[in-house]
């Protein structure tokens, strides 16, 4: 009996990460519509400078795909309002790709989701990103 509801158990866990956790595209699901969307690396990849992590995620080849992106401001906010569905995220200021006028670059805080600008010499954590 003990084995059956072991069973049990493990079946009931890996259908409900596989249905919080979706992947498609080399990556987590942030968002899909009519064939569209967002997926995101499965984790980050460290953190650092705003011109380390632009090279990082544009050189990063993952799960078979090589077109990784650092996010948007607009993506890394669709990330942000995610992030549980996405997991893996850190309270920490994540890189956006977005320049601001005055030479900054924006980033968000994954602990309460405010965006602004920052020097681009900050080592904050990235995550990457891709489009299909």
């Amino acid at each position: 009996m003990k084995k059956v509801m072991f069973n049990f158990a493990v079946i009931i866990s890996l259908i409900f990460v596989s249905c919080t956790t979706p992947t498609k595209q080399g990556g987590i699901i942030v968002y899909e519509k009519d064939g569209h969307g967002l997926v995101a690396a499965p984790k980050d990849l460290g953190r650092m400078t705003w011109d380390d992590a632009m090279s990082a995620c544009n050189n990063l080849e993952l799960n078979g795909y090589s077109d990784w992106h650092l996010p948007t401001k607009e993506e890394l906010n669709i990330l942000y309002y995610y992030k549980d569905r996405v997991g893996g995220f850190a309270n920490n200021y994540y890189w956006s790709s977005t320049e601001s006028s005055d030479g900054f670059a924006w980033g968000q805080d994954f602990g309460d989701g405010r965006q602004d600008g920052n020097f681009k010499s900050s080592r904050y954590t990235v995550r990457a990103v891709r489009a299909f």
